[in-house]
């Protein structure tokens, strides 16, 4: 970032969000950890729930965001040409994600159900697709600042 231009107050809001994001998928791992030594009734939506975690592709996905989270925060706060694009694979990270909780949380646990969650899972998705596009202008404002 050149000495005339300057990272828009919205760009660093989004960069902090994101580091936030990789900061909280550790804590999820952690949390993992302490849901495993938990005893919960056989059959209760807690047991099922804590044993989808122990399945194959919780930490894979995890792990994935939290770098995906790490890199398109790093992209944002120093203003790379590549933002966007690093910003879209969080993106992508953040609604598989979701999509996985959504398949392993119990229904009874979910206000409004399993169509309530998908629902959130769509708004989410406009919403990131909107911060993108505001990425995506902030770069070409950055990029043509530079010029």
């Amino acid at each position: 970032m050149s000495a005339n231009s300057r990272r828009p107050a919205g760009v660093t809001l989004v960069a902090l969000a994101l580091f936030f994001f990789f900061v909280s998928a550790i804590g999820n791992l952690l949390v993992r950890r302490s849901i495993q030594d938990a005893s919960f009734p056989a059959g209760s939506p807690g047991a099922t729930f804590a044993a989808a975690l122990n399945g194959p592709l919780y930490v894979p996905l995890i792990a994935f965001y939290a770098v995906t989270a790490l890199g398109a925060s790093i992209a944002a706060w120093r203003m790379h040409p590549w933002m966007p694009r690093a910003f879209l694979f969080w993106s992508g990270a953040a609604l598989l994600l979701g999509a996985f909780f959504l398949t392993i949380i119990p229904t009874e646990i979910l206000l409004g159900g399993k169509p309530a969650a998908a629902a959130f899972e769509l708004g989410m998705a406009a919403v990131l697709w909107l911060i993108y596009g505001y990425l995506r202008r902030a770069a070409l404002a950055g990029a043509n600042a530079a010029l």
